[in-house]
């Protein structure tokens, strides 16, 4: 009998420990992300720009651009992600699916061509608030490389 107490001590004492362990080893909360995700550091400002010099003025300029931009990315994120759902939703049996499929596909298209426009539009507004020096100065910055050849390097 002795023996059978000794035992249920120990397993409560396990169990107690195991809990205790448990709830001091939770992952503290994660750091909260700036709105503009990575690229945005220091300043607030993409690191291209950072490397200008710009003046306080300019910066707020700049800043308004981005935070301006950013609820329109935001649904346009959701209108492209709406149309990923509809295209993983049709069923291959349906009798319109190659024309859905086709429907579905233009308008992706159309949303492509439209991000375009909004970087080209945005590259603009940034570059009619730089000086004519800091926009020579941007013009002889060396374009950075493509995603796929920096991937590779890395493999």
């Amino acid at each position: 009998m002795n023996f059978n107490l000794s035992r249920r001590a120990l397993a409560a004492a396990f169990i107690a420990a195991s809990l205790s362990g448990a709830a001091m080893a939770q992952p503290a909360a994660a750091p909260e992300r700036p709105a503009h995700g990575k690229h945005f550091k220091g300043d607030g400002l993409p690191k291209h720009l950072e490397a200008l010099g710009l003046s306080d003025s300019q910066k707020a300029q700049i800043k308004a651009l981005h935070q301006a931009g950013f609820a329109n990315k935001q649904q346009t994120r959701e209108a492209d992600r709406a149309l990923h759902e509809s295209l993983r939703a049709l069923s291959p049996a349906a009798p319109n699916y190659r024309a859905e499929t086709d429907r579905i596909a233009t308008l992706m298209g159309q949303r492509h061509a439209d991000r375009i426009r909004d970087r080209a539009e945005m590259r603009a507004k940034q570059w009619a608030i730089l000086t004519p020096s800091q926009q020579s100065q941007l013009a002889a910055m060396p374009q950075p490389e493509p995603r796929k050849a920096r991937w590779h390097d890395k493999k």
